[in-house]
């Protein structure tokens, strides 16, 4: 399901209309009758209506035609987006390319080594946020991390040796480029509690040696966080992140329409994408800690992105999951603040 934030976005519900000329007239119609009721109804309302009209299969390919165009996955390739589809989009985006541009290099895939034989794993994204610092989720940490017995933290033990980890912060969109360093130290995760913030510190080396033999350094300006004020006027966001295979997501929407549309959407697997979307506020939230919402498209993969203000280029919260169909959660930049000036 699309959020309620979208259908108060006119200017982007009256491009898709307009471009709904172009389609088939069977996917046309459907399209602007459902923005339609969308807009003139809660979207609870509008889906049941729709569905009784159309059946819940056209509703399915409805929903994903207009989040393709709505809330896309931008492919990266060369630090860079490309262009989306929407001129909407492409004008929000091209006012704060240069802050994105920067953005995007502070985020990197977190991989695991020896955990299997001959075997790297992909558990989730994070970002730098200070020389030789990245921010994470716990729930991506604990692939590798495990508290000991006096309340520090370690790597964990796997049938091929001590499981590694490493931030690579390449892995664009058709390039086989690696910017690779390896995890060094644990130095906080918070307990497996899920009324706690999903958060993560890990020390990086700043060294390394690319895919030619040749040593590099880590020369990439972190992320800033945002300020109070900064998140209170924040509207259109965008995370930064490598959404995974999405063939996993059968499982949880259950219907292969709906797999089949998210190929529309999701275009790469485990590579850094720009996903665009707006700050859904003024919700309750089922968390004990201070959160925000949004909703840009993210798949397993995302955890760990950061949701970054497309009007500051800065960061207002660290994605961990989300309510399917929904909302998304991110730890919000206020929570992050508390735990760097406590843990770092």
């Amino acid at each position: 399901m699309i959020s309620s934030e979208f259908f108060k976005d006119r200017e982007l519900l009256d491009e898709i209309q307009s471009q709904a000329e172009s389609l088939d007239s069977t996917e046309s119609a459907p399209v602007k009758k459902f923005i339609n009721y969308a807009v003139d109804r809660s979207i609870e309302s509008a889906l049941n209506i729709f569905t009784d009209e159309y059946g819940s299969e056209q509703t399915f390919v409805t929903e994903s035609v207009i989040k393709a165009q709505g809330r896309p996955a931008i492919l990266i390739q060369n630090q860079t987006y490309q262009t989306p589809r929407s001129q909407v989009w492409k004008n929000r985006l091209e006012v704060s390319r240069n802050k994105l541009e920067q953005a995007i290099s502070a985020v990197g895939r977190i991989e695991i080594q020896n955990h299997y034989q001959n075997n790297d794993d992909v558990v989730g994204t994070g970002w730098l946020i200070s020389n030789d610092i990245i921010v994470t989720n716990k729930h991506v940490a604990e692939n590798f991390a495990e508290t000991t017995s006096n309340d520090g933290f370690t790597f964990k033990q796997g049938p091929y040796g001590t499981i590694r980890a490493v931030m690579d912060f390449r892995e664009e969109h058709r390039l086989d480029d690696e910017l690779e360093f390896f995890v060094e130290k644990i130095l906080f995760m918070e307990k497996n509690n899920w009324n706690v913030p999903d958060i993560a510190f890990l020390k990086i080396r700043t060294f390394g040696i690319d895919e030619t033999g040749k040593p590099i350094n880590l020369s990439v300006t972190p992320l800033t966080l945002a300020t109070d004020d900064e998140v209170k006027t924040a509207e259109f966001v965008a995370t930064i992140g490598y959404p995974g295979d999405y063939r996993d997501s059968e499982s949880l929407l259950g219907t292969s329409i709906t797999l089949e549309h998210l190929r529309n959407i999701f275009r790469s697997r485990y590579r850094k994408c720009l996903m665009p979307g707006k700050l859904i506020k003024n919700l309750d939230s089922p968390f004990n800690f201070q959160v925000m919402c949004h909703d840009c498209s993210t798949l397993p993969g995302c955890s760990g992105s950061p949701v970054i203000d497309l009007k500051t280029g800065k960061v207002l919260g660290l994605h961990f999951g989300g309510i399917n169909g929904d909302r998304n959660f991110a730890v919000h930049v206020h929570v992050i603040r508390e735990y760097i000036a406590r843990i770092l």
